[in-house]
């Protein structure tokens, strides 16, 4: 909504904006080691060690402003849509 006054020198606009979006993250992680008589398993530092980690969110706010001097967030959700370690270790 926007109102003029005195040919736009006054402005008076406010509104609601909404932000949806998703978030990814993809974390592969692996380690190895050798030494003289074997092959061995290193630790791995992460939440999914050894392995491929994949985590998705749902983000959604929804926002008010008054003229450009004026904003806030006024909701907003994170929705946890998918958290999963496939792990090779054996």
């Amino acid at each position: 909504m926007a109102i003029n006054f005195f040919g736009g020198l006054v402005d008076l606009s406010t509104g609601i904006t909404a932000n949806p979006g998703f978030e990814n993250n993809f974390t592969l992680t692996a380690a190895e080691g050798l030494d003289l008589s074997r092959i061995s398993n290193l630790d791995s530092n992460g939440v999914c060690g050894e392995g491929l980690a994949l985590e998705s969110d749902f983000t959604f706010t929804v926002g008010a402003f008054v003229t450009e001097w004026w904003s806030k967030e006024v909701y907003s959700v994170e929705l946890p849509i998918l958290d999963e370690c496939y792990s090779w270790e054996s």
